[in-house]
């Protein structure tokens, strides 16, 4: 009851504002002026010091039926306190590490006095990170369903989703409501975290420290290398014996060094241990010398590579659309929630091969940006802008392949890995970057394809090129404060008013999937990116592509 009056009260509430919005008598209720956003926003600052953390996997070498016996014991008892503890910070709404284990320390200890005290710290930690995710991510799914609910309920259409500050209002009142219902089911106990899988958190050296550790020094910087650790259970300590992995290896390399935070998963398979070990690095960010713009999209990633704009193909709507049809063959055959239908689901590996397919365009893209020690210059995109534009549109299809392209995770991908090289990261107001032309500043009409026409001044543009040098003239008025001319220097050299040239604005270099899969950097491979381009200049409609080339 209560959530429909916040329900009702909202709709009135901006129904009056919109429809009075030029009446005099009800000037009070007219919403304030809104500031203008910023321009630009730095992710990454030159000159900022930043800590960067990675996790290495380090397999143990297989155990004793003893020795896993007492891990599977410890394992099982840490999965009863958290179920106690989860079930206490879900009702009382606990998202504080302190609240909740000056709360519940004494009484696990009380009930477990023989389980080492310091497992109770990684356990409120665990606990507290598990019901903040289930609450945002109920949240986020309640507000989807609410949102849905006041676009029937208001009868509101595409037209009336296109102004971003209706669709904006609307997105904020369904997340209030949403947090509301879901901490009103939370605190009845009707909303309850699964646990699902389970890991032994290690936070400190009171519960694991390593064994025979050494100093090395690699390129100036000592470091700490070890292959055993040392575990303390409940029934003393136990040494186990490492594998390190090359991942392992790379991270001390690059200056990665070993923190007291661990996590252990049990692989009863090959009663081994998987020893999860973070690793940290404190990292400046340097002074940038050139500008990379990137622009992120549903089927591509686009960036400057020298003279060139290059587009990386990801195929994610063919990607999307293939799986989709694949989980409603397999709901139809077997059930929406029938185990049968949960392992065909968890064979088919959409998330892994979506993952894999951003880590590798986000590592390329960084890698070429530092290579000419470049800021990266990005879109400002947040998850409310994704949802405002997925609301405009009605066809099920389209909204499904737009979310789930990932383009927030896209830009965080590319994000953490420049954060991880020390590469500064700017983010851009993305308003109008594919609509204006950059010369004449006039619009840019668009027909079926992704070319352009600039009212003006006459001259072809591609969409992708355009987003692009929009990009690098704010990034420009960003690190320059208004020299916003001063990347491409005399933009009439052959004529034309434009800066790249009346013939190439609308010839991007288009590399596919399957081509530029296995790079690993955009220099590595210049002859390529040459060839192609003079493949497009000698036929420009269709290019055919070898694979093995």
């Amino acid at each position: 009851m209560v959530v429909g009056m916040l329900l009702y009260f909202f709709i009135i509430n901006y129904w009056l504002k919109w429809r009075f919005r030029d009446k005099e008598r009800l000037g009070i209720m007219a919403r304030g002026k809104r500031k203008r956003d910023k321009k630009w926003m730095w992710v990454a600052k030159p000159g900022d010091k930043i800590v960067v953390s990675r996790t290495a996997i380090l397999p143990s070498k297989q155990l004793s039926r003893r020795d896993f016996k007492v891990l599977e014991e410890i394992l099982n008892i840490y999965s009863r306190m958290l179920g106690d503890v989860l079930s206490h910070a879900s009702r009382n709404i606990i998202e504080s590490y302190y609240r909740l284990k000056n709360g519940r320390y004494r009484v696990l200890r009380n009930i477990y006095p023989n389980m080492p005290s310091h497992y109770i710290h990684g356990l409120c930690q665990d606990a507290v990170e598990r019901v903040s995710s289930f609450r945002r991510n109920r949240a986020r799914q309640y507000s989807r369903e609410i949102f849905d609910e006041l676009v029937r309920h208001l009868g509101l259409g595409k037209k009336d989703l296109r102004g971003r500050r209706l669709a904006r209002y609307l997105w904020r009142r369904s997340w209030e409501i949403a947090r509301h219902q879901v901490d009103l089911e939370m605190m009845e106990g009707k909303l309850v975290p699964r646990i699902n899988s389970v890991s032994l958190w290690l936070v400190d050296d009171h519960v694991w420290k390593p064994i025979d550790a050494t100093k090395i020094n690699i390129n100036g910087v000592v470091n700490t290398f070890f292959t055993s650790v040392a575990i303390n259970t409940h029934r003393g300590w136990m040494r186990i014996d490492l594998e390190p992995s090359k991942e392992f290896y790379k991270l001390l390399a690059r200056g990665f060094k070993p923190t007291s935070h661990a996590k252990i998963k049990l692989d009863r398979r090959s009663r081994r241990v998987l020893f999860h070990l973070s690793l940290e690095k404190e990292i400046e960010i340097y002074r940038p010398g050139n500008i990379k713009p990137i622009d992120v999209n549903e089927n591509s990633a686009a960036t400057l590579y020298e003279a060139f704009a290059v587009i990386l193909e990801t195929d994610l709507t063919k990607t999307t659309l293939g799986y989709s049809y694949r989980k409603e063959s397999i709901q139809r055959r077997n059930g929406s929630c029938s185990r049968e239908a949960r392992k065909a689901m968890e064979k088919l590996r959409e998330g892994k091969k979506k993952r894999d397919y951003r880590m590798k365009t986000a590592n390329m893209i960084v890698r070429d940006a530092l290579r000419m020690r470049g800021v990266i210059v990005i879109e400002r995109i947040s998850g409310e802008d994704i949802r405002v534009m997925i609301a405009r549109y009605r066809d099920k299809q389209l909204r499904h392949r737009i979310y789930q392209s990932a383009l927030k995770g896209e830009l965080n991908a590319i994000i953490d890995k420049a954060r991880e090289y020390g590469m500064p990261v700017l983010m851009v107001d993305p308003r109008n970057k594919s609509k204006i032309c950059p010369i004449h500043k006039a619009i840019i009409e668009y027909g079926e394809d992704r070319i352009g026409i600039c009212s003006k001044g006459g001259e072809k543009w591609h969409r992708e090129v355009v987003a692009l040098i929009n990009l690098y003239f704010k990034a420009l008025e960003a690190l320059y404060e208004g020299s916003a001319q001063k990347g491409f220097g005399d933009p009439s050299l052959d004529g034309s008013p434009m800066p790249l040239g009346s013939t190439t604005t609308h010839e991007p270099i288009e590399i596919p999937r399957s081509l530029w899969g296995r790079w690993k950097s955009l220099d590595d491979h210049r002859d390529v990116i040459a060839s192609l381009w003079i493949k497009k200049q000698s036929n420009p409609k269709q290019i055919n592509i070898n694979d093995n080339q």
